[in-house]
């Protein structure tokens, strides 16, 4: 018994064929070369749409600016920074004291010298009442 019985045999092309080849090469690095084309376009006027409206945006966000809580949150955020700046000034200052208190207490203690004075500068400027 047969296994392969049928009457239409196949018949296998065994010839290389170079040409045919390098077409399909060329179709496929041309069919990437176009996909590749066709999204370079496809980004490039997505990104132009979306530049486009984030300049509406912003836009419609300088308008809004001018409304009474966007201006009270901008006066209350500038009034923390002055007040902040105070303070660093006023750091400032406490430092310079601490650093001259510091310095005075360092400093060597010196005894009171006694000045005699005579009795008679003493009644001098006791008379003059």
């Amino acid at each position: 018994m047969k296994l392969n019985n049928h009457k239409k045999v196949n018949k296998i092309n065994k010839e290389f064929d170079p040409i045919r080849h390098w077409y399909l090469l060329l179709l496929v690095i041309f069919i990437i070369f176009c996909i590749t084309v066709v999204y370079g376009f496809y980004s490039f006027f997505y990104i132009k749409s979306e530049i486009s409206l984030i300049e509406s945006e912003s836009k419609n966000n300088i308008q809004n600016s001018t409304s009474t809580e966007y201006l009270e949150k901008s006066r209350s955020n500038t009034k923390f920074l002055i007040d902040i700046n105070n303070l660093n000034k006023t750091l400032d200052e406490y430092t310079k004291k601490e650093v001259e208190y510091n310095r005075l207490i360092k400093s060597a203690v010196k005894a009171p010298v006694n000045i005699s004075t005579s009795t008679a500068s003493t009644t001098v400027a006791t008379s003059t009442q």
